[in-house]
């Protein structure tokens, strides 16, 4: 069965798969909200991530000769028992669910549509945790004491040494990440953070990456420490509602002004992270654009770029749905792959150099070369 096949199929009410079908991919049921009864054959070999996503099933029948799946107490488990496949409402207790002892990897969406479920206990065997596999109304993680990988901590779930945050679950007003985190690697919310307005970050961190941040729609101010010194292109890509962020003076590394993110000698846009402006202007000195700067920038008109910009790199300005016109100055000498892909009111690019004078136009415009004017 190919990837998706019966994705978002919400009239779906039971599935009975055939002798014969081995393999299931990914995200193959993935919002069928519907769906409440399934049957796996004996074939059954594999199925793919994600494929029972935003899932509630209460009756689950497998083969007793299946010998790669097994369901256990309503709960579908598979690679030996080390991964939760799928779970049935008969494996939540007035709740709360509890991980079965073998299972080594809490993988994306398993538990995300049991909005009963408010307490999870996690067992010593737990080895990789996926902040998605819980669901929305998630109140309390429970981290049996002997897990060598994960403690949990108001509200956290943090690596066992307390450097690494992996979530943040407790949808309240303001939420203080532990002092001695280092390391924010991913999506850190199983579920929309929507209550938290001040979210206070510790001095100790260092790496914040790939939507870290995109779960918190109703925080609108944000400061980074003096020790921060890698942000990913993706951190606040899905982040709708910050307006300002502030970077202690003392980093190294970073500097911040009108909501965005620069290198601290001002030579390389990073970020933009305010997404309420209509207009913005880079500062001037500014060389280089970096990677997806402007990503997702759905309210941004016009973006006005000085004449020290040379590179603008790949997907910079990806998404910028009502941006139409853009002036490229004559200091710009590399436009990378993609750079205005998927702004799909981007009618007109002006070049300030002569027709070709910078390679691969039209760069991912949706209009192709009909978009892109030369001012020789």
């Amino acid at each position: 069965m190919e990837n998706g096949v019966f994705i978002k199929c919400s009239n779906l009410k039971e599935i009975i798969i055939p002798e014969g079908i081995k393999e299931i991919g990914d995200n193959v049921f993935q919002n069928c909200v519907n769906l409440k009864k399934i049957t796996f054959p004996k074939s059954l070999e594999k199925i793919g991530k994600s494929s029972f996503s935003y899932v509630n099933i209460d009756n689950l029948q497998i083969s007793s000769e299946n010998i790669n799946f097994i369901n256990q107490n309503g709960i579908l488990l598979g690679e030996n028992k080390k991964i939760i496949v799928l779970v049935t409402t008969s494996a939540i207790q007035n709740g709360n669910f509890t991980i079965p002892e073998t299972v080594e990897k809490l993988e994306e969406g398993v538990l995300i549509a049991f909005s009963q479920i408010k307490r999870v206990i996690v067992p010593e065997s737990v080895k990789e945790i996926n902040a998605v596999f819980f669901p929305s109304g998630i109140e309390e993680i429970l981290i049996d004491e002997s897990n060598n990988y994960f403690i949990s901590i108001n509200g956290q779930v943090c690596s066992k040494d307390k450097k690494i945050l992996y979530m943040c679950y407790k949808n309240e007003e303001t939420i203080t990440i532990e002092e001695g985190i280092s390391t924010i690697p991913a999506y850190i919310g199983g579920n929309n953070l929507n209550n938290v307005k001040v979210l206070n970050l510790p001095n100790s961190l260092e790496m914040i990456g790939a939507g870290a941040f995109n779960v918190f729609n109703s925080l609108t101010y944000l400061k980074l420490g003096k020790n921060v010194n890698n942000i990913d292109s993706f951190a606040f890509a899905y982040n709708d509602s910050l307006q300002n962020i502030e970077i202690d003076n003392e980093n190294l590394v970073y500097m911040s002004e009108n909501g965005a993110i620069y290198s601290k000698d001002k030579t390389k846009l990073v970020l933009v992270c305010n997404v309420n402006t209509e207009s913005f202007e880079i500062l001037y000195g500014v060389v280089e654009i970096e990677a997806r700067a402007f990503f997702r920038k759905t309210k941004l008109k016009e973006v006005l770029l000085p004449e020290t910009i040379t590179i603008i790199k790949e997907e910079a300005f990806r998404e910028c749905d009502i941006l139409e016109r853009l002036e490229i100055p004559s200091s710009v000498s590399v436009i990378k792959e993609n750079a205005f892909i998927a702004c799909k009111n981007l009618r007109e690019i002006l070049i300030k150099k002569e027709s070709g004078s910078i390679l691969g136009s039209p760069w991912g415009c949706v209009y192709g070369d009909r978009a892109i004017k030369w001012n020789n």
